[in-house]
This record gives C-alpha cells, sequence and structure tokens, in this order.
C-alpha cells in the first residue's frame, strides 16, 4: 500500500499553498529531535556544563516551540511559512554552534545543517533550496568564526561543501522521482496524477483573472483498427505524434495529459469553449490519424472531474453520430460557434482530405 505520508508526488507546493503533511512531519520532528538534544546538555552534567546550561535550556525551550508552532499551525497555513519555519531552525543551529566550546562539537552541530538541508531539497523548488543553502552555510560560517576553536577553517569549508553537495543531489534525485511520477512514459504528456495536480493550479491562475476555462478529452478514432493493421510499435509512434501536434498547436501554459489508452485530455485555462474549439482543430489539421474531441466550461463551483464528464458526455455523443461515410473521408458536420457551457463536439479530419478541404467544411466564410 503506498504511503500518503512519503508520497512523492504530493511533495512539491508552491509557496501560497499548504504544505506536504511529509513536510510539516518531518520538519517538526526534526525540531523536536533539536530539542530533546539540547535539552539532554543542559540537564546531563560535563565540563563546562555550569556555564552552557542557562544557554542549552534557554534554545532548548525555543527549539520546542518552534516544533510544537510546526505541527500544529504551519500545516494549516501555506508552504512559505514552512520555509519561514526552517530558516528559523537554521539560525537557531548557527547560535547552539557559536556556544560550541570544542572544534568536534562544532563539527558535530554542523553535521545538524545537513538534516536541514535535506528537509529543504525534498521540498523546495530549486530558487527556495538555493535561498536555505546560502543561509544554512551563512549562518555556520558566521559561527565558527564568531567562536574560532576549528584548527583550521579548511574544516568549515568542508563541512559547508558536504551540507551543499547534500542538497544539491536529493533535490536533484527528488525532482527526477518527482517527474516520472507525473509523467506518461510513452508520450511525455502528464499522466492522471500530474493532471490532478497541475489542473488545479492553473485553474487558480485562470481564476484570480476572472478568465474563463475550458477541458476537452480528445479520442483518436479507430485506434483499435489501427493498432492491429499497423501493429502496437506504430501505435505508440502515433499516440506519441499526437501529443506533438497538441503541444505544438497549444500555449506553453496548457495541459496535455493522457487519460487512458488513446484518450487524451486538455486544459486550456484562460479560454473561452470557441477559442480551445480552434486550438484543437488546428491540432487536429496537422495530424496524420482523425480526432473526435468534446469541449465543455469549466465552471467555478465544479470539480475538474464534474467538467471532464460533461466533455466526455459530449465526446460519446460526437463518436456516437459519426456515420460511416464520414469516417470514409467525408468530415462530420460540426458546430460554427462553440459557445454553449454545456459542451461542444469536435472531429479532426482524415488523412485523405486535404488542408482546403477540411477548412471549407468546417469553418465555413
Amino acid at each position: 500500500m503506498e504511503s500518503r505520508l512519503m508520497s512523492v508526488a504530493d511533495w512539491r507546493t508552491s509557496p501560497s499553498q499548504r504544505p506536504p503533511r511529509a513536510a510539516v512531519v518531518l520538519l517538526g520532528g526534526a525540531q523536536f529531535l533539536a530539542f530533546l538534544f539540547l535539552l539532554s546538555f543542559a540537564l546531563i552534567p560535563g565540563e563546562g556544563a555550569d556555564t552552557s546550561r542557562t544557554f542549552n535550556a534557554g534554545m532548548a525551550a525555543l527549539s520546542g516551540a518552534v516544533a510544537v508552532f510546526t505541527v500544529t499551525v504551519v500545516g494549516r497555513v501555506a508552504m512559505w511559512l514552512w520555509d519561514l519555519s526552517l530558516a528559523f531552525s537554521s539560525i537557531v543551529l548557527g547560535f547552539v554552534i557559536t556556544n560550541n566550546t570544542d572544534a568536534i562539537g562544532q563539527m558535530l552541530n554542523g553535521t545538524g545543517l545537513v538534516m536541514l538541508a535535506l528537509l529543504a531539497a525534498l521540498f523546495s523548488t530549486r530558487r527556495r533550496l538555493a535561498g536555505h543553502l546560502v543561509l544554512m552555510i551563512t549562518a555556520y560560517l558566521v559561527a565558527v568564526v564568531i567562536h574560532a576553536v576549528l584548527p583550521t577553517v579548511l574544516f568549515a569549508i568542508i563541512a559547508s561543501v558536504i551540507v551543499a553537495s547534500v542538497g544539491i543531489v536529493t533535490h536533484g534525485l527528488v525532482s527526477q522521482l518527482h517527474r516520472l511520477s507525473h509523467i506518461d512514459p510513452l508520450t511525455g504528456a502528464l499522466n492522471r496524477r500530474g493532471l490532478e495536480q497541475q489542473a488545479g493550479a492553473v485553474r487558480s491562475v485562470a481564476a484570480r483573472a476572472a478568465s474563463p476555462t475550458a477541458v476537452a478529452i480528445v479520442d483518436l478514432d479507430e485506434f483499435k483498427l489501427f493498432n492491429d493493421t499497423h501493429g502496437h510499435i506504430a501505435g505508440d509512434v502515433l499516440l506519441c505524434s499526437v501529443v506533438n501536434d497538441l503541444h505544438s498547436r497549444l500555449r506553453p501554459h496548457d495541459l496535455v495529459a493522457r487519460f487512458g489508452g488513446d484518450e487524451f485530455v486538455v486544459i486550456l485555462p484562460g479560454s473561452t469553449e470557441a477559442e480551445a474549439y480552434s486550438a484543437i482543430h488546428r491540432a487536429a489539421l496537422a495530424s496524420d490519424h482523425p480526432w473526435t474531441w468534446g469541449l465543455a466550461a469549466w465552471k467555478d463551483d465544479e470539480e475538474l472531474w464534474d467538467a471532464l464528464d460533461r466533455a466526455d458526455r459530449v465526446l460519446y455523443d460526437a463518436k456516437r453520430a459519426r456515420t460511416a461515410p464520414s469516417r470514409s473521408g467525408a468530415v462530420p458536420e460540426q458546430r460554427e460557434e462553440p459557445n454553449s457551457t454545456d459542451g461542444v463536439a469536435g472531429a479532426g479530419p482524415d488523412a485523405r482530405t486535404s488542408e482546403h478541404e477540411h477548412r471549407t467544411a468546417d469553418e465555413p466564410a
């Protein structure tokens, strides 16, 4: 069973979105662990314990308070507050390092930055990770300069390189896993998981701009027959070419996802149904294989799957209305002014009909 806590697909979020549960749990756990270590240093007698007991007790109380704040508050707000909590922990660790009286202690506390760098790498974008690493390394170097007990500055440089390397390498690996969990390996389009995560983000942007959003389901005509005739390798090539046709005719922020074997979903933020129809029609004209598609407006008060369900019903009606002559080369009748939120159907041209003939039939002057 897949762990929802450790689901890599849900780790990367924007600063305005709520942080993933794993981010909150792991950061809160790291801060609580720091609380336990600092509390033990304050309670267990040792060399120089009397002079540092108050300091460690104060840092322990601060770390514990931050841990409670992270677990109870940060998860309910936004990712930017999670970043702030992580940055605060880096600064607290820098203060702790200034109180170390020996080189070994400074090096060991410096390894705490490795844990914080791992958290930043797991849940931050590249830019946010860079900011966290700069803050961590700066806090560490300032601390070892304020209380210079290391035999040579080379030790501090080595520790800083380790922290940066762990963060950068981990971020790269997680980014690759994240991409694989969102992308259909055959076509390079989004898979269902990627569609579900990214569609909400682009919809939010369009909603803030008071712009419409259209959704479409594209289905390849007679794909099973094509596979049986030309083979599955040719079928795979065809699926890839459809995605390329869509990407090349749509805008960079439009989403294309593989929804099933030969079905694709297109999300067009900032587009009316008429604009979406024109965009997908242009892609269909460029394809070597005919398509049929169903369009629907994504209403403000509905989920993505509700809008897709309406588009799918329009697609089903369009497929059912296809006649034998249309599959033999004639272009089926299209709606000329797709402006109804009930959905709009469309069908791509047969490859044997010229583009001029398609435009004449589908887009009358």
